[in-house]
């Protein structure tokens, strides 16, 4: 930061890069919208299917099970609009 105060944009981006929580402004409740992606190489990102069969909430964590192939891979969590 550069001493300025966070606004409700930069809060929204959470330092993802993009906006991942919003607020509907009827009902009041807030949504967090994230993917997972996958590198080989730090260049390429390919996304990672994430589906009711993969995804699941155990002791008030998110959690992603998902295979990968290769012998070593990189992955990152990114914020989605």
């Amino acid at each position: 930061m550069d001493g300025r105060r966070p606004n409700s944009g930069l809060l929204k981006r959470g330092g993802l890069g993009r906006p991942v929580l919003q607020r509907n402004p009827t009902s009041g409740k807030f949504t967090l919208n994230l993917g997972v992606k996958k590198s080989t190489n730090l260049n390429q990102w390919l996304t990672i299917p994430l589906t009711d069969s993969n995804v699941s909430v155990n002791s008030n964590n998110v959690q992603v099970e998902f295979t990968s192939p290769d012998e070593a891979a990189f992955f990152r969590v990114e914020g989605n609009e």
